[in-house]
């Protein structure tokens, strides 16, 4: 009589998980409907034959300004592991899953670096909007 074996296999994988990708896309989704299109993020993508690198650019379309906020890279093949650099990270830090990348950006995202890029480029749009000569009417 043979015993039942039990599955070895990890049960706590969600079956949604995506790639970095989709959530740095998601991301600059956020950011725009926060600011109420004051501010915007790109994420563009390089593939090499060996690995793929996401940016995330904030930009601020009415005073032409953009800045990089974190990128992301990982095997081609493979999304996870995957390492995130940014100018508020001292190195560059790998986090193996979705969650770990999520949580490695809401570290990044919520740090005072990019809080201070968010404000000085909010105060860069309001500047220059106040700025403006106002129209005066003519009847």
């Amino acid at each position: 009589m043979t015993s039942q074996i039990p599955s070895l296999w990890p049960e706590d994988i969600p079956l949604e998980t995506v790639g970095p990708q989709v959530i740095l896309v998601q991301q600059a989704q956020h950011l725009e409907k926060w600011s109420k299109g004051l501010l915007q993020a790109e994420v563009t993508t390089e593939t090499s034959e060996d690995q793929t690198l996401h940016h995330l650019d904030v930009l601020a379309p009415a005073v032409s300004l953009r800045r990089r906020a974190l990128s992301a890279r990982h095997a081609r093949e493979s999304p996870y592991p995957v390492a995130v650099e940014s100018f508020c990270l001292p190195t560059s830090q790998e986090a193996n899953t979705q969650q770990g990348f999520m949580d490695l950006l809401f570290n990044v995202l919520g740090s005072d670096g990019v809080k201070a890029l968010l404000q000085s480029l909010i105060a860069r749009i309001n500047e220059s909007q106040s700025n403006q000569p106002e129209r005066s009417e003519e009847s």
